[in-house]
């Protein structure tokens, strides 16, 4: 079972995209980055709020995701404001966030837990119509995250972006 893992490198005039698909033990199968998209001050004050599912997804995310060659069963984000790509992929999409053991519990999350403490409890948090692939998620994630970080492909991809971008590749 492959996963896609999306994440954002966002500086002040421009963001890049990066979509990393891993197999179940966090090898990279394919990666893919998108070009530098300009972003303007005039273009984030007529976006406002919508800013993120207005240039973000529609613009960068979806493109990148379409552009992917690689099967994979889940895309994986940080970002809750990106969750709105959900609604224009037929592939679910889980959003990660830190465990808090003092908030009650969501219906549409899901523990996720390192038996050992070396990782931080998360929350794998979805959309209703995830429900059923969600548990088979959570279960397969649950037995990663007992010997490797599910949340390092997210800094692999930033990492990767600041690469290609010192080397002059892909500019």
């Amino acid at each position: 079972m492959n996963f896609c893992y999306l994440n954002l490198k966002n500086e002040n005039n421009y963001l890049r995209a990066g979509a990393l698909v891993v197999d179940e033990k966090t090898k990279p199968v394919e990666f893919r980055i998108t070009s530098k998209v300009e972003v303007n001050d005039l273009q984030k004050i007529l976006y406002g709020e919508t800013f993120k599912e207005g240039v973000i997804i529609d613009k960068v995310l979806l493109e990148l995701i379409n552009n992917l060659e690689s099967d994979f069963a889940a895309i994986f984000i940080l970002d809750k404001n990106l969750l709105f790509i959900r609604k224009d992929l037929k592939k679910p999409v889980f959003l990660f966030e830190k465990h808090d053991e003092f908030r009650p519990k969501e219906k549409y999350a899901i523990k996720i837990q390192n038996i050992t403490g070396k990782f931080p409890a998360l929350n794998l948090k979805f959309f209703p119509e995830d429900e059923n692939i969600a548990n088979q998620i959570g279960r397969v994630l649950n037995d990663i995250y007992k010997n490797i970080d599910i949340l390092e492909p997210f800094s692999r991809i930033i990492k990767a972006i600041e690469y290609i971008e010192s080397e002059g590749l892909n500019d």
